[in-house]
């Protein structure tokens, strides 16, 4: 049912997580689906801030997703100017559960060098 307007797999099985029997034992979505239906376009609004964050920061998206578009990349740096974009290969929007090993290696890489930049700035 959900394939003729969702081709990915795992998109299908990620809603088909919020799934549920009712009391009558009846499907239904454990989400407020009317209230992500009424306020979808409030969702999507641009984050705007005056005052930047200035540590560092890791965005991590997958080859395959959609989610973080190379125009969004301007606007993370404009808001994170420390900012660091990872793209992790053979992986869609939920990177852990496609990539896991390589997430891990990207986070860890990520925070030892965090911590080694913090280091050298309280010395």
């Amino acid at each position: 049912w959900m394939q003729k307007d969702i081709a990915d797999l795992a998109v299908r099985q990620f809603l088909l997580k919020n799934l549920i029997r009712d009391e009558n034992n009846r499907f239904k979505w454990k989400f407020n689906l009317e209230s992500l239906y009424k306020h979808y376009d409030e969702i999507n609004v641009e984050l705007k801030s005056e005052h930047p964050f200035t540590r560092p920061t890791l965005f991590i998206k997958g080859e395959r997703s959609e989610y973080i578009k190379t125009n969004d990349e301007s606007l993370i740096h404009d808001l994170f100017p420390h900012a660091e974009i990872i793209t992790i290969m053979n992986a869609g929007h939920w990177v852990h559960a496609d990539q896991p090993i390589r997430l891990k290696e990207v986070v860890l890489d990520f925070l030892k060098k965090s911590i080694a930049l913090q280091n050298e700035r309280t010395q």
